[in-house]
């Protein structure tokens, strides 16, 4: 085998193994798995959930995320109001400050009652379930925490 030979073998043989990583990387795969440490999946496994359930977990889901998004958007208007009359002499201090606290106590009652209609969906054997999952749901939604060296 001539050194050309050999370098093209080589090439090719990179090109395969970097391929084959690029696809584990970010190929179907992949995605699945990201997919079922959801917490959307991770309630599903959970209660065990059939698919009528899981329809109706999908409809909660939707109007659930719409519901937090308007008072979201309530918060991120309110604050940059309120940002805008740094430096400025304003009594707008106080007020603004109510009025996020009270949009953010709405968003945690909505979070609540959203699972408190997901318990709803359970049957009676998958209550227990249900149960011991509520003590996990906190960490379940928390914020992930970036990746340190």
């Amino acid at each position: 085998m001539n050194k050309s030979r050999l370098l093209w073998t080589v090439m090719a043989l990179c090109i395969l193994c970097n391929g084959i990583l690029l696809w584990k990387i970010y190929g179907q795969d992949a995605r699945w798995h990201r997919g079922k440490h959801e917490p959307k999946h991770i309630i599903i496994d959970a209660l065990g959930f059939d698919d009528q359930q899981i329809q109706a977990y999908e409809e909660l889901i939707t109007e659930h995320r719409k519901d937090i998004a308007a008072l979201e958007l309530q918060i991120m208007e309110t604050r940059g109001q309120w940002y805008q009359t740094i430096g400025v002499v304003s009594t707008m201090e106080d007020s603004s400050a109510i009025v996020i606290s009270a949009l953010q106590a709405d968003i945690e009652r909505i979070h609540y009652r959203h699972f408190q209609e997901i318990r709803a969906l359970c049957r009676p054997e998958q209550v227990a379930d249900f149960q011991k999952l509520a003590s996990q749901l906190p960490s379940l939604f928390q914020p992930k925490k970036p990746h340190t060296k």
